[in-house]
Order: C-alpha cells, then structure tokens, then sequence
C-alpha cells in the first residue's frame, strides 16, 4: 500500500510517484514540493518508481502580494 496525502491506494509493480499521485486524486504542477518518506522529490523526477510502503506529501507553494 502507498499512502499518498493520508489516502491509502494499493500499490503495484512498476508504479512511479506520478501514478501514486494521480491514482490518490492529486495534481501537481512545477510549484509543488513533493515528499517521499521524508526526502523532497523534484518535478522532474516525478517519473521515478517507488516501493510498496511509500509515504507521499504534497506541499503547494502559495504566493500573493
């Protein structure tokens, strides 16, 4: 099982940190801070795979004036 933003999926072989966010409902976009396990994730590796038992966090960054 993956736990992504408290939303437990099931995991499967193969799966990348984009198909954990997607299958949880999530979107993230270049502004958003992505949490494996504790280690920050860059937008550009969101294609990496992960092992079954990953903890996923999304930190939107908010900016105004």
């Amino acid at each position: 099982m993956i736990t992504v933003e408290n939303k437990v999926i099931p995991f499967y072989y193969g799966m990348t940190v984009a198909d954990a966010i997607r299958d949880a409902g999530e979107i993230v976009d270049n502004m958003t801070i992505i949490m494996e396990n504790k280690n920050i994730i860059q937008f550009s590796q969101i294609d990496k795979k992960i092992s079954d038992g990953t903890n996923l966090k999304i930190l939107r960054i908010l900016s105004g004036g």
